[in-house]
């Protein structure tokens, strides 16, 4: 009996240009150096297992904590690299699973002394004129796929009617196997302590935190669609509720009721996170105000009004020439 090939590969071209890719810039635009590597990982994980990567919930919160990155952050990169084509979107939409169809041609490339490869049509990305091309590769169709079962492949085995047989026997190991996950992710999903997977939820999340301390509530819905345009990341909606404390604390926002703080849609359109507001600061009523009492007591105390102030000065000159001729007591 030949012996077992194994799926995957020890190793993967990386080209030294990589950075320079638009889209993996603009993810390393986005989130730095943390989402370069998260993708290298990435892309480690997914040639270990041959050509894709299943992504559910037991996925996502293992690689997260092998990589030591928060899980939220990790989901937001995924969904930037779906977005970008970096991974497809489609595959992850229908079978929660990251490939994409220069993983897979890198993959063919890498295999191509193989005696034998076989790839599910399910996730298979390729055109036929690609496929072709490679003499050694077997499209297998199948409902379920599993890295475990196709890293006993026999090289030499043929596709036959006990196949049949054995595509029982798997369906009913993948049962099982479907069973305890979904009672796994049902005891994750009782445990409110951990992170919402979901970029949808999170935003959600964020947006409440945002309207929460916002003092002025009104055009919720234009503030959720100009919140939905920003999608702030961690280090952003921080950023954005440090300002909001900081305005808050300002003489513009606490004057008459709050009726010169800007609608909650035009401030984040205006990306007035930016600004630089400085607690207590006195505009120009307020000095206003001030000069004003300082003129009273000026009065008051009987000391001479600066030329400067209109009115002032002729009124002391006619209070002083109707006293004239009097002496004082």
């Amino acid at each position: 009996m030949a012996r077992p090939q194994k799926e995957g590969l020890d190793y993967f071209p990386l080209d030294v240009d990589m950075d320079q890719d638009d889209k993996i810039a603009l993810i390393e635009a986005r989130y730095g150096i943390v989402g370069f590597g998260v993708i290298i990982r990435l892309f480690m994980k997914i040639y270990k297992s041959g050509y894709f990567y299943e992504w559910t919930e037991k996925e996502q919160l293992l690689f997260s904590r092998r990589v030591n990155v928060d899980i939220n952050v990790i989901n937001e990169i995924i969904n930037d690299c779906l977005k970008w084509g970096i991974f497809d979107k489609s595959m992850h939409e229908k079978h929660k699973v990251l490939t994409s169809r220069g993983i897979q041609r890198r993959y063919l490339k890498a295999v191509d002394r193989r005696q034998s490869v076989q790839i599910s049509s399910t996730y298979m990305l390729l055109d036929s004129e690609e496929v072709n091309a490679y003499k050694n590769l077997v499209i297998v169709d199948e409902n379920y796929h599993s890295s475990s079962n196709n890293a006993n492949i026999n090289p030499q085995s043929k596709v036959k009617k006990s196949k049949e047989k054995n595509s029982r026997e798997e369906n009913t190991t993948t049962t099982s196997t479907n069973a305890d996950y979904h009672q796994e992710k049902k005891e994750l999903q009782a445990d409110e302590s951990l992170p919402a997977d979901h970029p949808k939820n999170l935003t959600e999340k964020r947006f409440d935190e945002f309207w929460a301390a916002y003092p002025k509530k009104v055009g919720k819905k234009a503030a959720w669609s100009a919140w939905n345009k920003v999608k702030p990341d961690t280090e952003l909606h921080d950023k954005i509720m440090t300002a909001i404390g900081k305005a808050r604390a300002t003489d513009q926002w606490q004057r008459e009721n709050g009726r010169f703080i800007p609608n909650p849609a035009t401030w984040l359109n205006q990306g007035r996170w930016d600004d630089e507001y400085e607690e207590g600061a006195m505009d120009e009523f307020s000095t206003i105000d001030r000069r004003s009492q300082q003129m009273g007591n000026s009065l008051q105390n009987g000391t001479t009004i600066h030329k400067g102030v209109p009115g002032f000065a002729s009124k002391e000159k006619t209070e002083r020439d109707a006293l004239a001729g009097f002496k004082r007591a």
